[in-house]
């Protein structure tokens, strides 16, 4: 895990297997996905929906989704997941420069595919560019009750730090560290 992580290239497409056996095809980001992040928007719940804004929100404005999809992977960064053949999205992992050091990440997957490593594995591409771009740290903004999202930044491998306020949990994932062996977080036997 660790070699594709760190030392693959994250200009290229990749088949990632989910926890159900399924391939899932991941992807930069291009600006022609706006539609397709728009319709993504649409089959989420709004549960799903205000986990992911913070509020409730009927529909992804045009132009929302357009400057979501047009970004320049260094300040600002997305990966897309769609099964292959398909043009459909299934999930989107993000990330936008904070600091001279951070990025802040977000993610939305399909409801249908929580759980079966997708939020993990976009995770690691974010991580694995960010790393290339020099930045040494990823910070998240998640409401407390979203345990799913916790429990994958806890389980990533990445040295992990958390605080919150009673509705939100700042998180903060340490990218430049090493672990025992001197190879780059997260370990190979995180899964």
């Amino acid at each position: 895990m660790t070699e594709r992580i760190h030392k693959g290239d994250t200009q290229m497409p990749e088949v990632f297997q989910l926890r159900n056996g399924r391939d899932i095809l991941i992807r930069r980001i291009r600006k022609d996905d706006a539609p397709r992040l728009s319709e993504h928007f649409s089959r989420l719940s709004p549960y799903t929906r205000r986990l992911r804004f913070f509020a409730p929100m009927r529909t992804l404005q045009v132009s929302f989704a357009e400057r979501l999809a047009d970004v320049d992977f260094v300040e600002r960064a997305a990966f897309v997941a769609a099964y292959p053949g398909e043009a459909t999205l299934r999930g989107v992992g993000r990330y936008a420069r904070e600091t001279d050091d951070a990025v802040e990440v977000a993610f939305v997957i399909d409801d249908d595919m929580h759980g079966l490593g997708l939020g993990t594995e976009l995770l690691y591409h974010l991580a694995a560019l960010a790393r290339e771009n020099g930045y040494t740290a990823l910070t998240a903004q998640v409401l407390e009750e979203n345990h799913e999202m916790l429990a994958v930044f806890r389980g990533c491998g990445f040295p992990y730090q958390a605080w919150g306020d009673g509705t939100v949990i700042h998180v903060r994932l340490d990218i430049a560290g090493e672990d025992a062996e001197g190879q780059p977080f997260p370990s190979d036997d995180v899964q």
